[in-house]
């Protein structure tokens, strides 16, 4: 194991740059040392999780120890340059101005069935274990005094065993519902409620416009103003086909 001193400054750092560095490969490395950071996580399951190499996560804890944040910020990899660099202010405006193609805005959450407070995670890729992973970790820093159970269906980057073992880590259970029954999660009511409130019959022009709509939505979630709209919405009532009619045909 090794052990690395990193300052309360500097981790409050890594999580910015986590978040908002514009390079992937950065984000990457500042993922690295926040779960480095914590202190509790095993070299084996932080490469797991973020799916880097051993011998990678390594190099990244040599860079801070020898540079820094600074170091880790710094892309050394070869980059050709391109004959379309001195034409990158004009290609960009003109993307700017005749935006076209699909612009993805996902959003994992896991939402208290009593207090209804809100945990998301988000982003512009794709959800996949590592995501459920990061989620996982935002629901454990919330220094909760009582056994978690989290309910969740059977996703194939929900129910692996990366989110498996990373749960058993934190000490927080997963509940996998059985199939096709998400009338017993309560969070497929707050995602219908949201398409209802910010997309259905609405157009926006811009992708961020689209992007905010959406996060204000889900902010609406801890408003005082609606809460008798989700105590009534996020009650625990669930519905029961017990006594449906099936005929066979």
């Amino acid at each position: 194991m090794i052990h690395i001193d990193i300052s309360e400054q500097d981790k409050l750092q890594i999580v910015y740059e986590r978040y908002n560095h514009p390079h992937p490969r950065v984000q990457q490395k500042m993922w690295v040392m926040h779960l480095k950071g914590l202190g509790k996580i095993p070299h084996e399951l932080i490469a797991e999780i973020t799916g880097v190499s051993p011998n990678t996560m390594r190099t990244y804890f040599k860079e801070y120890e020898t540079g820094g944040i600074g170091k880790l910020k710094q892309i050394n990899f070869y980059q050709p340059q391109s004959k379309l660099v001195e034409h990158k202010t004009s290609i960009e405006q003109y993307f700017r101005d005749n935006p076209s193609g699909r612009v993805r805005y996902n959003v994992l959450g896991a939402i208290d069935a009593v207090s209804h407070n809100l945990i998301t995670v988000c982003n512009n890729g794709y959800i996949n274990a590592q995501s459920v992973c990061e989620l996982l970790l935002k629901i454990y820093k919330q220094n909760i005094d009582i056994p978690i159970t989290i309910v969740l269906d059977n996703a194939r980057y929900q129910r692996c065993e990366l989110v498996e073992n990373y749960a058993k880590e934190l000490n927080i259970e997963l509940l996998f519902l059985p199939s096709y029954s998400p009338h017993l999660n309560i969070i497929e009511r707050l995602w219908k409620w949201v398409k209802k409130d910010c997309l259905y019959c609405k157009y926006y022009d811009k992708s961020v416009k689209f992007q905010k709509a959406i996060d204000n939505s889900l902010s609406k979630v801890s408003c005082p103003e609606y809460k008798e709209t989700f105590d009534t919405l996020l009650n625990l009532k669930f519905q029961s086909y017990s006594k449906a009619h099936f005929i066979t045909v």
